[in-house]
């Protein structure tokens, strides 16, 4: 039996790999990968597990030739799974969206960074 299901998402998807850092309000900063990416939130696979419901601020990294580009977002913690923490985005600003528009359109995005958690002495 064939599994068919649909997506019912205001935003669709992409199966992206993407560095991730999250910062949290305490001032912990976990890296990751976002498995999954779209205009309103991320899958992001980490070593670590965060509070559901918790504000985060996101940064997403994307490396390539010699500049580094990232984009910022405000979000909170809408889903935990076993495949890794969903965080949906709840503000960005136009410039961000626009960025976040276009890596959405290019075909390769990256490589599978390396797992981390730092701790970060300030609260964003």
């Amino acid at each position: 039996m064939e599994d068919k299901r649909v997506e019912h998402r205001a935003c669709p998807r992409s199966r992206v790999i993407i560095r991730v850092e999250v910062r949290l309000k305490c001032g912990v900063i976990v890296d990751g990968a976002a498995l999954d990416l779209s205009l309103s939130g991320l899958l992001l696979e980490t070593e670590r597990m965060l509070p559901l419901d918790c504000p985060v601020k996101v940064t997403l990294v994307r490396e390539g030739g010699s500049c580094e580009h990232r984009i910022d977002c405000q979000g909170t913690v809408s889903r935990l799974d076993p495949r890794g923490v969903a965080i949906v985005f709840d503000e960005m600003c136009a410039d961000s969206a626009a960025r976040l528009h276009h890596l959405l359109q290019l075909d390769d995005v990256g490589e599978v960074p390396a797992l981390s958690a730092t701790f970060a002495g300030e609260y964003y």
